[in-house]
């Protein structure tokens, strides 16, 4: 945690502006908008991760009456397998039985030639349904964030159980005891030898499926603001991960103990302008605060 003796930012009470949306007309996506497969240079851009159980083939991705379909079927025994170098300079060969249908969002729409991605503060919403798992197969279904801020998951679906959807929040070399730990409500920060810095943290809240959630749309949202991220389902909030927290009266500092809890606060309790004398940021926001991603 990082002391704060300061906020000059005010809040933003105005409401939000549509400033894009894709009703997925016509019978192909716009290719301005949205790539087909992952964000990077082939043979990756259908591999994804060396660990990943499906090929990003685009023709698993279909538009068709105003609905975009993401594909997760069985694949042709002919494209199961694939050799290729991997970014360590190693030979790998794989099968995969399933393709899975996956689109990014176009950074170069947004005016940004950065790989870093090019999205930020703001309310990003779909209407989906999410296939059913099959007891082989286990599908994954995501709708995520990914750049140099990280990687936030409004959902993903089968990790690790197909009974839920999982809300996530990702940061890389950090101390894992950074992130809120909703079970004790606040966050933890233990002396280094306790709490070594690792090459990925995370912190994951599991939901209940949406009732027919493979028969009918629901609405998924992430709501990124300067103060706090918010995942909704349908209108109902799910999680909030907090960026401010103040550290409850009595205790002297943030140390690894469920005796001392951190209260999150809302942007309209913390005067701005003025000398803090105990408000904390989550050390996890940084990134968050800086940097951008891209909708997967």
């Amino acid at each position: 945690m990082l002391k704060i003796s300061r906020l000059s930012s005010s809040c933003d009470d105005g409401e939000y502006k549509t400033v894009f949306f894709d009703d997925f007309l016509g019978d192909d996506l716009d290719p301005n908008v949205w790539l087909k497969g992952y964000n990077d240079d082939p043979p990756y851009d259908v591999i994804g991760k060396d660990t990943w159980t499906t090929w990003a083939y685009p023709d698993f991705v279909k538009v068709e009456n105003g609905v975009l379909k993401l594909l997760i079927e069985p694949i042709d025994p002919a494209r199961r397998q694939k050799t290729w170098i991997n970014k360590s300079g190693q030979q790998v060969t794989q099968t995969r039985r399933f393709g899975g249908g996956v689109i990014v969002s176009n950074n170069k729409n947004f005016n940004s030639s950065s790989q870093s991605g090019c999205l930020h503060y703001g309310k990003y919403s779909i209407r989906a349904k999410l296939p059913y798992p099959a007891s082989d197969s286990e599908p994954i279904a995501a709708f995520w964030f990914y750049g140099w801020a990280g990687e936030v998951d409004q959902f993903e679906m089968c990790i690790p159980d197909c009974e839920e959807i999982q809300h996530t929040v990702h940061q890389w070399s950090i101390r894992p005891c950074h992130f809120h730990k909703p079970q004790y409500q606040l966050i933890r920060e233990a002396p280094p030898g306790d709490c070594p810095v690792e090459p990925h943290a995370s912190l994951n809240v599991d939901s209940g499926l949406p009732s027919g959630f493979s028969n009918n749309f629901n609405t998924y949202t992430f709501e990124w603001t300067p103060y706090k991220m918010i995942w909704s389902v349908n209108g109902v909030v799910t999680h909030s991960y907090y960026r401010y927290y103040e550290l409850e009266l009595g205790n002297a500092s943030p140390c690894y103990d469920v005796q001392n809890p951190f209260h999150p606060l809302e942007c309209n309790e913390i005067p701005k302008d003025q000398l803090l004398d105990n408000v904390w940021e989550s050390i996890s926001w940084n990134r968050f605060s800086e940097f951008f991603m891209d909708l997967i």
